[in-house]
């Protein structure tokens, strides 16, 4: 499935000038946020769509979020891996690396 996402993908990057700058899903990535039990087990993929396509988040649930101590943020490579368990609000003002205004959303 991550595969089936790269041409749209490289289509981002040739009008907006970027590939990605925010990915979801519902699994954490391997190795990051993941448990050592086989249902909590990252995605392997996700690894290579972070080292490949740079998104600035990786926003997953599926983990769940007990204690204080846990952690729900990691920095990885350009990528911050965020688990999203519950809710976060997470504010993002993408950049303008072609010079191009990005067009404007309204609020509702």
């Amino acid at each position: 499935m991550v595969l089936m996402m790269a041409p749209a993908i490289l289509v981002n990057k040739i009008r907006y000038g970027r590939y990605l700058d925010i990915f979801v899903s519902h699994a954490p990535p391997w190795g990051i946020h993941d448990q050592s039990d086989r249902p909590h087990h990252g995605i392997k993929a996700f690894n290579w769509l972070r080292r490949v396509f740079h998104p600035a988040y990786h926003l997953h649930g599926h983990i769940h979020i007990y204690r204080k101590d846990a952690v729900i943020s990691s920095r990885v490579d350009d990528t911050t891996v965020l688990n999203v368990y519950g809710y976060q609000v997470v504010r993002y003002t993408p950049p303008d690396r072609r010079g191009m205004e990005l067009p404007s959303r309204r609020r509702i």
